[in-house]
């Protein structure tokens, strides 16, 4: 078989986070594995491997045996099939037995005790509880002694042993039923956020001179040529090099509105083609595609966790043992002290069966992947729980100037002076490849004949000076001419100015501007709402930057910066803020502050490795008014973990409290325990469904 670095497995039925994070100790204690990691919310195990590992059957076997140590689970070698453990079935009926449990309780409450229906108590909770105790006695044996299993055993059958039998079967009862609905909670959770995952295509239609063939994507090379059917998913990026089309990119960006797409326009995979038949000429691989990072980035955005995320897990490898301790503490002490030896059994048992921390451990990276998710289906790609938690927190935004809140285009705005002016400028200007060359050539209507250009001469950063139909003329910049001792002051604005000089006389002046986008002033606007300050750093000219940050409504600007600046002035920024400073720039060029940012905004660059690597959040669709949905987002995540936490955290106390001193019943610790992970989940997935 193929030797490969990275290996995952689809651990199916894995619901239990506890588990998880025993099963990924197990696997990391491995010599062949550099570093193990267990994702609960996807249900895989991605093992980093030391060297290229040859996966044989006794590789696949031994790495079952090492998590069934742990949980008796499905385990399968990602994209292969397991007939012997195949879960993708609906999900399985509650077992019968439960049903029995239920109705003899019932009797129980009816009828009173007697011996007949006491010895029908007993036998039922064998049956029902026969997967609870087997799964403890497999924990014992490879010396799991607290796992939720086994703790719920020895509370069960502590509670037969001091004749609390129908005590016993409910709490067997309410726990497997708890239990199945919790599992079927989170299968559904899964599910749905896989079905976000699944959007991967897996086939293309190839063309080799003229024949169509269907083949797998990652066969695909680039400058191959691909067709693209009507309701057919774009497998690769590529150029369009024949027809004409409608794409749905809902999957991309969120925006439901199909996008007409014609000749040598760009396509991303993903997009889903309405109209009429395409040809793209693939412009990246498979493994560089647009949708293969975009689901890559959030597939693996669990490896980023939050710090309250990586608190509870540290949190609940000590809080069982803890607990545990303290059930045989109550025991000693009610049970001996105060000579009430049923008594303190009685309550250290309540402690046992609400000492399990499944519900914070499972409910909190839940939570965030729901917001991921919720997030990616507007077109808003999120690295992984940090960066909502530091989102959540944002005080400040820091922005680039061009590209990011204009529209990253020079565009001519006034024409003073001479009527020969846009004329000379654009003739000698056709010979350039500046922005602003090509946005004066671009407003120039008339027909250009280079020909009428002689001797010309590009200086860089001052302008060109020629001879246009026999005359020496100079178009370029105010400073250079007023330098030269030019009387320029009547030209002199704070948009950017190219001046024309034709025999040593100023014919005047043309100003040109980077235009705000449509939604920059309402992005400000909505910062400034939620109490957010707003900055720019730009190294265009301070007086271009000022009326930039004037027209938007923004708090401070810095203009005429170079790179260093740039870094110098955010690091100044960040020190003097209180809580996360962010950065939204184009990916590219702004990447040391970008990484330096406590969330790093990058704009339409998924395409960009660059973007990836140092953006904590990618807005795939370049529309910044997103920042504003992706901090909400970002808050809601926020709020709904920890509300989940404190609620989590305020039944199990109650109930310990009450359990110690004699005020609670078994049957409602384990409703504390299994009923507060199942409220838990269905409310971190309220996040996804919003």
């Amino acid at each position: 078989m193929e030797k490969i670095k990275e290996i995952k497995f689809d651990l199916e039925g894995l619901t239990c986070a506890d588990c998880a994070g025993k099963i990924q100790d197990e696997l990391g204690k491995r010599t062949d594995v550099k570093q193990a990691r267990v994702d609960v919310v996807l249900g895989k195990a991605i093992l980093e491997m030391n060297e290229e590992t040859d996966i044989t059957e006794d590789f696949l076997a031994d790495i079952t045996s090492t998590v069934h140590k742990i949980d008796p689970i499905g385990v399968r070698l990602e994209g292969t099939k397991n007939h012997e453990h195949d879960h993708d079935h609906e999900h399985a009926p509650m077992s019968r037995f439960i049903y029995l449990g239920v109705i003899l309780i019932g009797l129980r409450l009816l009828l009173g005790e007697s011996i007949w229906l006491n010895a029908l108590i007993v036998a039922a909770y064998f049956l029902v509880g026969f997967p609870v105790l087997k799964g403890a006695w497999n924990s014992i044996k490879n010396g799991n002694y607290f796992d939720e299993t086994v703790l719920m055993s020895v509370a069960t059958i502590g509670a037969l042993f001091i004749r609390e039998y129908s005590e016993a079967l409910g709490v067997m009862v309410f726990y497997s039923i708890g239990e199945y609905y919790q599992h079927k909670a989170v299968d559904d959770s899964r599910a749905s956020i896989k079905a976000l995952l699944d959007k991967r295509p897996e086939f293309a239609r190839r063309l080799r001179d003229g024949v169509e063939e269907v083949v797998a994507c990652e066969e695909i090379n680039v400058s191959d040529v691909i067709r693209i059917l009507p309701s057919d998913q774009v497998p690769l990026d590529g150029v369009i090099i024949k027809g004409q089309t409608s794409l749905d990119m809902s999957s991309l960006t969120g925006e439901s509105v199909p996008v007409n797409v014609d000749l040598g326009q760009e396509v991303l995979s993903g997009s889903l083609n309405v109209a009429a038949p395409i040809e793209l000429e693939v412009t990246a691989s498979y493994s560089n595609s647009t949708i293969t990072k975009m689901l890559d980035l959030i597939e693996n955005s669990s490896q980023n966790k939050a710090e309250t995320e990586i608190f509870m897990t540290k949190f609940s490898k000590v809080y069982t043992p803890i607990v545990f301790a303290l059930s045989l503490i109550i025991m000693i002490v009610v049970g001996f002290l105060s000579q009430d030896l049923y008594s303190g059994l009685y309550r250290g048992l309540v402690f046992l069966v609400i000492s399990c921390p499944c519900a914070l451990v499972l409910s909190i990276p839940l939570g965030y992947f729901a917001g991921i998710g919720r997030a990616s289906r507007s077109g808003i790609l999120i690295k992984g729980g940090e960066s909502i938690e530091a989102m959540s927190a944002i005080t400040g935004v820091v922005f680039d100037k061009t590209g990011t809140l204009t529209q990253g285009k020079m565009q001519v705005t006034e024409v003073v002076g001479d009527d020969k002016i846009l004329e000379i400028a654009a003739h000698l200007e056709s010979f350039s490849n500046h922005p602003i060359g090509k946005a004066i050539v671009d407003h120039y209507d008339g027909v250009i004949e280079q020909s009428k250009v002689t001797n010309l001469n590009e200086v860089f950063g001052k302008g060109i000076t020629a001879q246009y139909e026999g005359k020496d003329v100079f178009v370029g910049s105010l400073k250079e001419l007023e330098a030269q001792g030019y009387d320029v002051d009547v030209y002199k604005n704070n948009k950017t100015s190219v001046v024309v000089l034709c025999d040593s006389q100023v014919l005047g002046a043309l100003y040109l501007e980077d235009e705000l986008r449509d939604d920059s002033i309402a992005l400000i606007k909505a910062l400034h709402d939620r109490n957010i300050k707003t900055v720019v750093l730009s190294g265009d000219r301070q007086e271009v930057v000022d009326e930039t940050a004037q027209k938007a409504g923004i708090d401070l600007a810095l203009g005429g910066l170079l790179p260093d600046d740039k870094v110098n002035e955010f690091t100044r920024l960040k020190n003097e803020m209180t809580g996360s400073l962010a950065y939204v720039g184009d990916g590219m060029n702004d990447a040391a502050v970008l990484g330096m940012s406590d969330v790093g905004f990058s704009m339409g660059q998924i395409g960009n490795d660059l973007a990836i690597e140092y953006s904590d959040v990618v807005l795939v669709n370049d529309q910044p008014l997103q920042i504003i949905e992706a901090i909400d987002i970002s808050k809601r995540t926020q709020k709904i973990t920890w509300m989940n936490i404190i609620f989590i955290l305020l039944i199990k106390v109650s109930v310990l409290l009450l359990g110690s001193l004699g005020m609670a019943k078994m049957w409602q610790a384990v409703i504390a325990d299994v009923g507060v992970s199942l409220l838990a989940v269905l409310n971190a997935m309220r996040i996804m469904r919003d």
